[in-house]
């Protein structure tokens, strides 16, 4: 009797023991990393805005001006803000005139004449994102900086495609 009811029990148990391998040789075999290389595709950027309330040129205690502080928000086709991997492009012009989107010469930034942040990198692009505002804060520091500028982002989302916009700043207090 013993042998009897032993071997449905083993038969139980072995039958138990193949379906709890077939479940975990079934889940090990998916991506841990729970991102699809296609994400991009479903919501593509279609806006590049900045934020004018929260844009501005920053200065010391003597006035003078030490650099902008930029709010840009990516936004897809239904005006919703979000959060990719890609390249800011900032350029800096003086503004000339009344018109204010009449620039006049490039600024230099950094030895160069345009200052490059590269958000591909997802600890980087967290660390610019503003969670209140919901957009990137990028800040660009430069001394003798102009009291009125024209500044230009441009967004490289990859090789084919970018989207730009423009923002006029302006010192209030000089």
């Amino acid at each position: 009797m013993d042998k009897k009811t032993s071997i449905p029990t083993i038969n139980t148990a072995l039958r138990a023991i193949m379906y709890l391998l077939v479940i975990i040789l079934t889940v090990g075999c998916t991506s841990s990393s729970g991102v699809r290389k296609d994400h991009c595709n479903c919501f593509p950027p279609a806006e590049l805005l900045f934020k004018p309330a929260f844009c501005q040129l920053r200065s010391d205690t003597q006035g003078n001006n030490t650099g902008i502080e930029l709010f840009i928000q990516v936004t897809d086709e239904f005006g919703d803000s979000i959060k990719l991997p890609g390249i800011f492009r900032i350029e800096i012009y003086e503004r000339l005139g009344l018109n204010q989107d009449k620039t006049g010469e490039r600024l230099i930034i950094d030895n160069n004449s345009f200052k490059e942040i590269d958000l591909r990198d997802p600890v980087i692009n967290h660390q610019h994102w503003d969670k209140i505002t919901n957009c990137y804060r990028l800040s660009i520091d430069r001394t003798n900086l102009p009291n009125e500028l024209v500044v230009q982002a441009t967004w490289f989302y990859d090789q084919n495609y970018r989207l730009a916009n423009t923002i006029s700043l302006k010192t209030e207090n000089k």
